[in-house]
This record gives structure tokens, sequence and C-alpha cells, in this order.
């Protein structure tokens, strides 16, 4: 019988070839000592057995719902789940992870409208438990949004994934936030971000309650990403971090450069990298646009992308640019 109490959670669980993995993630939520919740389990076309278990797990247990659509990528398969959650707040769950039993406990004690939940994850490596290392660890405490030297400490900024963060749904309905249909990476950071900016609070919990687990198959983070699709990420993360400088108050010039850096201009980069000789015109255009704030701003590590950032910087011409890197790649094939 389906339990007809609002929920006090709703748990979005995106679901794509995980049917190896897809049991443990489930029966981890089912287990929580918090009961009144609901689980969406959002079917996004899996060509394995994925969808047919959760539809086993959903004819057992009543605050299951399960959704099977066409394959449309993770972004629009969790835009479903916020769309379709009954509770005020909505938290995610990866389907190849799982979640230690009090997590969502943890979430219900510290809801507030005017607040960010944030929770420590590990890095989890199954059966290598000597590989295991917290991915983040807090400290239980809260504090405003525009305390820099809690934003600097615990670098929150650096933590993009929506998972083991609890969301109000209402905010995200109001400020019309959800995650980006034509970008397959960051996408979860630019989400994240965008919530940042409404929200007074951050809450962070020392509890490690979610397990991020690593396999030997590919990942999200391994996966080729075309070059206008960098330039894409690229442009929409420095647009995020230019509002949340502001929103937030921060000047730490040194934790400036550092996100600036790594979620921003260092996409540009990648994007370079993965252009060819279509499209590379286009995209070194795109990252002249940003020679200012490369300037300013990047920390460059060694190899290519740091020849990449000086050439910007000096405003080389384009076929220089072109030739230093078809020269690399070229080298690199050997």
């Amino acid at each position: 019988m389906r339990n007809t109490e609002r929920p006090d959670i709703s748990v979005i669980v995106p679901v794509y070839r995980a049917e190896k993995y897809i049991s443990g993630c489930i029966e981890s939520i089912l287990n929580q000592t918090l009961e009144n919740f609901e689980l969406l389990l959002v079917d996004d076309g899996s060509p394995d057995e994925s969808g047919r278990i959760c539809d086993e797990y959903a004819r057992k247990d009543g605050r299951i719902t399960v959704v099977h659509k066409k394959n449309e990528g993770v972004s629009i398969a969790r835009n479903t789940g916020i769309d379709m959650a009954k509770a005020n707040w909505v938290c995610f769950i990866d389907s190849d992870d799982w979640v230690e039993n009090n997590y969502l406990e943890i979430f219900d004690k510290c809801k507030n409208e005017n607040s960010i939940v944030i929770q420590g994850m590990l890095y989890d490596f199954g059966n290598n438990i000597y590989m295991n290392k917290p991915f983040f660890e807090y400290e239980n405490i809260s504090f405003g949004k525009m305390e820099q030297d809690n934003i600097v400490k615990y670098n929150i900024l650096g933590n993009g994934c929506p998972c083991g963060k609890l969301f109000n749904k209402r905010l995200l309905n109001r400020e019309n936030i959800r995650f980006r249909k034509d970008i397959s990476t960051h996408e979860d950071h630019i989400f994240v971000w965008q919530y940042l900016q409404y929200v007074d609070f951050i809450t962070l919990r020392k509890e490690i309650t979610y397990h991020y687990m690593r396999y030997s198959e590919e990942t999200l983070s391994t996966r080729f990403h075309p070059a206008e699709e960098y330039v894409r990420v690229a442009e929409t993360l420095i647009k995020e971090m230019d509002v949340l400088k502001d929103v937030m108050e921060i000047n730490d010039r040194r934790y400036l450069k550092k996100i600036y850096s790594e979620f921003g201009i260092d996409q540009m980069m990648k994007a370079i990298t993965n252009s060819n000789k279509e499209n590379y015109r286009n995209v070194v255009e795109s990252a002249r646009k940003e020679a200012g704030r490369i300037k300013e701003y990047y920390i460059p590590g060694c190899g290519i992308y740091k020849v990449l950032a000086k050439c910007i910087k000096m405003n080389l011409p384009t076929w220089v640019i072109y030739t230093i890197l078809k020269v690399y790649k070229l080298i690199n094939k050997r």
C-alpha cells in the first residue's frame, strides 16, 4: 500500500546502466532511520535490467515510485525527479553509490529554508578499503554565506556534488533552478552554485554518510567532451562565479584564483585541447574573450595548459597556438 502522507524528504536517484549496483543503492535508502520519505527512481532509458529491478522494489515498498523515460541524460533525469517530488525537500543519490542509514535523518534534523545542508562524503573503493579516504570532510558548524573565512576554510565552492546536500524545492521552483540540459560535465557544479546564491546560511555536518563509489569502469570524469561543450561550461562557470563572488563578498585573492582556475578557465583550456581543425578558430577566439581573466586569475599547471595560457596572454596568432597544440598531440601519440 502506497504511503499517502506528505513525505519529509524526496530522494531522487537517476538510473542508467546500473544493474550491478542499483539494488545496493536502494537497500541503503530503504534501511534509513527516517521512515517518512519517498524514493523516486528515474530510469533514463537504461538498456540493461536496471528498470526491471527498480520495478521489483516498487512492488514491495509503497514509498518507491519508478519513472521510465527515454534516454536524455542525467540532468533531465534529475530535473524529472525534482518536478515529481512531493516533499518540500529533495536530495540526490547516484545509482552506483550508497548511503549510511542516518543519511536522511541528519538532513531532516537540520533542514532550514534559509540554509543548505552539506554532509561529508567518502571515496569508497569497495573491496580496497585501505584506499578509502574522505572526499569532503567537515565539522558541525553553521555560518552565514558571507563569512569568507569559513567559505575558504571548508572550500565550499569546491564541492559541486549535488549528492550529500539537501535542497528546498520551493526555492528551486521560485528561482527556476534546474540542471543544465545542454552540458554533461560540471552541470552539477552549476546547479549547486546557483542554489548558493539564494540561501543565507551554510550548515555543515561532520558525519560522512555518503559513499561515492569508485569502480574501474568508465566514469563521467573520464569521458570525452567536445570543445564546444567545454566552451559553454567555461563561460557558464565563470559567469556564475562572477555572481557568487559579489553575492558572497569573496575577496580572498588566493581562493578566487583557485576557484576561477579549477572550475572556469581550466575548462576553456580543455576546450582548446579537444578542438579540431574545423572548430579550432572559434574555440580560441572564445578563450581570447577571457584573456583578461586568464591574466588575473588563472593558475596553470605544468604541460600544455601552461603553454596555451601563456599563448593567449601574449595574444599570439591562432595559427601559432594551433601549431603548438598539433605538435604536442603528435608527440604524445608516440
